[in-house]
């Protein structure tokens, strides 16, 4: 079985070093909680599914809104303020140039939003979410042809 995601570490071969995983990317039970430590299952994986989702809708990395310059480097109170928010179970807020109506971009954003599930047992496997992305595009690709909706009825 392959991971999507690494848990705790990156490994970078040309610098042969690891450095930590920025709570940008991990799922909340990945962020620590005082002394508990949640046990991690192949969900967490899920979770990083969602965030490549969330970059492949809106072309930003995850949680970008919270950065003060445009580079997107994050602080470490910006990265202890995320963790907060994904104790709470938020999410990375979309901007709003992407909530648009390209049906294409809306299923993107409706499998990330299954990645995203707090509870990591009510996240999808990735086999449900390729069937979901899968059977969404083809009842698109049926309605949809070169941007304009068609009627097959006629």
């Amino acid at each position: 079985m392959y991971d999507v995601c690494d848990s705790d570490l990156t490994y970078v071969p040309y610098l042969n070093s690891y450095f930590p995983f920025h709570y940008q990317w991990k799922s909340a039970e990945e962020v620590p909680n005082g002394n508990a430590i949640s046990k991690l299952t192949d969900k967490v994986d899920i979770y990083a599914l969602g965030n490549l989702l969330f970059r492949f809708a809106t072309g930003k990395a995850p949680w970008r809104e919270m950065a003060d310059n445009a580079l997107a480097k994050l602080t470490e109170e910006q990265k202890a303020q995320i963790a907060q928010l994904k104790m709470k179970g938020k999410t990375p807020k979309v901007p709003d140039e992407t909530l648009r109506k390209d049906p294409y971009i809306n299923l993107l954003l409706k499998a990330m939003d299954m990645c995203y599930r707090f509870n990591p047992k009510e996240r999808p496997t990735a086999r449900e979410v390729a069937e979901f992305l899968k059977v969404g595009k083809k009842d698109i690709d049926d309605h949809v042809e070169f941007g304009r909706k068609v009627n097959r009825e006629a």
